[in-house]
């Protein structure tokens, strides 16, 4: 069975490339536009084994994060997926794909040892899959 990756991230054409090189590497890929689709998807499939989780920053909110909640108009609505993940996946490989810089954020994954922020086009696709092989899965 193909180890399987969510992908949260509402940038459909570049993350095309990247879905691409993972499915080639041997990798079932679902991706998520928001996180209405990727939290209804898990809900739903509790049985499920993820294999890792790669997730935006800068997103928009969707109906399950409203503006109010803090996502300072989609740019920390990374942070709160990552914080409902955390809560049913504790262990589960996250790789942070983004292009926000900025250390305020980005300091809150820090203390978590199953978290790898990465900014996007640091790895070419393909070379993504050997980063997510070697990097993350590995070091489960």
């Amino acid at each position: 069975m193909k180890p399987i990756i969510i992908l949260i991230d509402d940038d459909k054409l570049l993350m095309s490339y990247y879905i691409r090189a993972l499915k080639s590497g041997g990798f079932k890929v679902l991706q998520f536009y928001n996180p209405d689709g990727a939290f209804d998807y898990l809900d739903k499939n509790r049985d499920k084994t993820i294999a890792a989780f790669i997730l935006d920053i800068l997103m928009l909110p969707g109906k399950r994060y409203k503006k109010e909640e803090g996502t300072n108009d989609g740019l920390t609505t990374g942070l709160l997926i990552y914080r409902d993940l955390r809560l049913s996946y504790p262990t589960t490989p996250i790789v942070i794909l983004s292009n926000v810089d900025n250390d305020a954020i980005l300091s809150s994954f820090r203390k978590d040892r199953a978290v790898e922020v990465v900014t996007k086009l640091e790895y070419e696709p393909f070379e993504f899959v050997d980063f997510i092989n070697t990097k993350i899965l590995l070091q489960k």
